[in-house]
């Protein structure tokens, strides 16, 4: 007997987008991934809700000079594009928790002021434009 055919499943960023809009509290994730040897790095982030009934979600390449790429630069650069599409949505007005996996980037999140000591140029430059997006999303706590 031959099987039925399969649907196929929709794109993982078109997955229920109402229902996040609709919920009161939503929560997102990124994580990153780094190739030792060549240095190319790559991120991806995912939205939904505390009933998993919605799902939006993005990948990309980090664009940087694979000499160096480390994880925390590759965390990084995921958040920052999650940060900025939440900035740039209606999503900003939801109970937003972030949680990722790297500790350095949460704290560095989290920290109300940091030396340019600690950072190179653009690691400041980008921390910096993250938080000032932070503040202004109504309601988002990062953890680890």
């Amino acid at each position: 007997m031959p099987t039925p055919p399969v649907d196929e499943p929709p794109e993982a960023d078109e997955i229920d987008t109402n229902h996040i809009y609709d919920a009161t509290n939503i929560i997102a994730a990124s994580d990153s991934s780094v190739n030792p040897i060549t240095g190319e790095a790559t991120y991806n982030w995912r939205i939904t809700t505390y009933d998993k009934r919605g799902l939006i979600s993005k990948s990309s390449f980090v664009d940087s000079n694979p000499m160096y790429m480390n994880s925390y630069r590759g965390e990084m650069a995921g958040l920052n594009d999650l940060i900025e599409w939440l900035h740039a949505t209606d999503l900003r007005r939801k109970v937003i928790k972030i949680v990722c996996d790297n500790e350095s980037c949460v704290k560095a999140l989290n920290k109300d002021t940091f030396s340019l000591v600690d950072l190179d140029k653009a690691e400041f430059d980008l921390i910096r434009d993250i938080i000032t997006k932070l503040k202004d999303i109504n309601d988002i706590t990062i953890e680890w």
